[in-house]
């Protein structure tokens, strides 16, 4: 697995209290999310964990034991698309940069659709090395391919 540092990991999501986590999480970020940006309530979120579509892979990244983020992948041909979120309270601490570079490691091609307003999400994109390869007027789809 992944980890930048001993106190922070990357793994898959297992258990209640994880995917309550992730649900806040996401919660908080959807406006920055390019689908499904209404509220996923508690019964929402465990059914979606439990009876997890198989082309679905969720993570989280912990630190000292606290979920701070969380990685969807979701295969799509020979692509994964990511989406990954942050704590707002552990933004700017590489958080997102760990766990994009962790699916880097998982895949041989990743695809994320970012809102053209998300900055801050763009850049880091970017700096990943993921290429601009769709442009509309809502959103804009970045794609990073394996050099293997």
């Amino acid at each position: 697995m992944a980890e930048s540092t001993p106190l922070r990991q990357i793994k898959p999501a297992k258990g209640i209290l994880e995917y309550l986590a992730i649900r806040k999480i996401r919660n908080d970020n959807r406006m920055f999310m390019t689908a499904d940006t209404k509220k996923i309530s508690v019964f929402h979120q465990l059914m979606f964990c439990w009876f997890m579509p198989k082309d679905f892979s969720l993570y989280v990244c912990t630190e000292y034991g606290k979920v701070v983020g969380y990685m969807l992948l979701r295969k799509k041909q020979d692509t994964y698309l990511i989406t990954e979120a942050v704590d707002r309270r552990y933004r700017g601490m590489g958080i997102a940069s760990d766990m994009i570079q962790f699916a880097q490691l998982l895949c041989k091609r990743l695809a994320a659709d970012i809102l053209n307003t998300n900055i801050a999400s763009i850049n880091l994109h970017e700096k990943m090395g993921f290429k601009l390869k769709i442009y509309t007027s809502y959103k804009k789809t970045y794609v990073w391919e394996s050099p293997l």
